[in-house]
């Protein structure tokens, strides 16, 4: 596989990339919880970016050597990157979304206070 080098590299600077961000989280401390949602979110776009490039480059070197041949090497490994994207959107697809509101109160729809039986 002519690519061997390439992803190689790929995934030492995704490494590097997560091992920054993990810097960062361990900085950032307290404030890496959901309610601060302005670092919450970036810091775990940055780590699920990081491993995610570090998977889908090392992926192709387990079919290869398997003893695939170089077109079913690419398939398999394109295949397991359009996975990865379905599980990042299925993942950080709730924090963008905005929850629907029950007019006046506030709450979710889907966490309304239950009526008090007198």
């Amino acid at each position: 596989m002519e690519a061997e080098g390439t992803l190689g590299v790929v995934a030492e600077i995704s490494i590097a990339f997560t091992g920054f961000a993990g810097i960062v989280g361990a900085l950032a401390g307290a404030k890496l919880r959901p309610a601060h949602l302005h670092v919450w979110l970036p810091f775990w776009l940055m780590i699920e970016g990081g491993l995610g490039t570090l998977f889908a480059a090392l992926f192709p070197m387990l079919p290869y050597h398997l003893g695939l041949p170089d077109p079913h090497v690419w398939s398999a490994s394109s295949g397991f990157v359009v996975i990865l994207i379905v599980c990042h959107i299925a993942f950080m697809s709730p924090r963008f979304i905005p929850r629907k509101t029950h007019p006046g109160s506030g709450y979710p729809l889907s966490r309304l206070p239950r009526a008090q039986h007198c």
